[in-house]
């Protein structure tokens, strides 16, 4: 089972834990390592921890899709409410 999941890779996300109000949004990237055999995608969402959906950021959510072979890194941006 290991060979198989490193076949396919490891998804990671890169970007900032915390962020100041004034900025427009944040990028986050989400990028394959590892290997890259087959086809692979993933859901993603913002989710509220000490920021809340609303008044601190606008919620987020898609999936990322990679080709088989492809290891390009994704970006997702989170709009940020300046208020």
């Amino acid at each position: 089972m290991r060979e198989l999941l490193t076949a396919f890779g490891v998804l990671s996300v890169s970007g900032p834990v915390s962020v100041i109000e004034s900025t427009a949004g944040v990028n986050y990237g989400v990028g394959r390592t590892g290997g890259a055999d087959g086809a692979i995608s993933v859901d993603y969402t913002t989710v509220a921890g000490t920021a809340t959906e609303g008044g601190d950021y606008t919620a987020t959510s898609g999936t990322f899709m990679w080709a088989d072979g492809e290891t390009a890194t994704r970006f997702v941006t989170v709009p940020i409410v300046n208020d």
